[in-house]
């Protein structure tokens, strides 16, 4: 296996250790933020029609791995529809076991693989100025709803090393 060396580039700001402790990093979510926003946050939306797993993550009685669990996976497809994607994104911008993370407007992260150089034009991102004023607004919103202190938003260019 071997490693890779990525650039990244997108608008938002560093979200570091003060930042605070949210909702997504505690026992239950264990730090996954789209199973938070998606079966935390919006969970009350969500009514399953089966529970195939346990808690531990083992087939509950009646299921196993035999069994057809589209049913299961169809309506959390369904569920993630309606509620639609989260107004932030999580950008890694360093390694897996050394994350160093930004708090990124959805739609302005953009990921190159090393030796694959690309034209900043062809990325399809405007890095003269901010994103749409809408996704900032929603961005901004929810990190207000969190109690996230946002920084000055920018474009950070950074690497992914994994």
């Amino acid at each position: 296996m071997g490693q890779s060396t990525d650039g990244i580039i997108c608008y938002g700001f560093l979200y570091g250790e003060e930042t605070g402790g949210h909702p997504w990093n505690d026992e239950k979510w264990e730090g996954d933020f789209l199973e938070w926003w998606y079966f935390g946050l919006h969970g009350a939306k969500y009514v399953p029609t089966c529970q195939p797993f346990t808690a531990a993550g083992e087939y509950a009685p009646g299921f196993d791995k035999k069994s057809d669990l589209s049913p299961y996976f169809d309506v959390r497809k369904a569920h993630r529809e309606r509620v639609g994607s989260p107004p932030v994104e999580w950008v890694n911008s360093c390694s897996c076991g050394c994350p160093v993370w930004l708090l990124a407007v959805p739609g302005t992260s953009v990921e190159v693989s090393r030796g694959y150089p690309r034209s900043i034009e062809s990325l399809g991102i405007d890095v003269g100025g901010p994103p749409p004023m809408e996704d900032v607004r929603r961005f901004l919103v929810f990190c207000e709803s969190q109690a996230i202190k946002v920084a000055k938003l920018e474009w950070y260019l950074g690497s992914y090393w994994g």
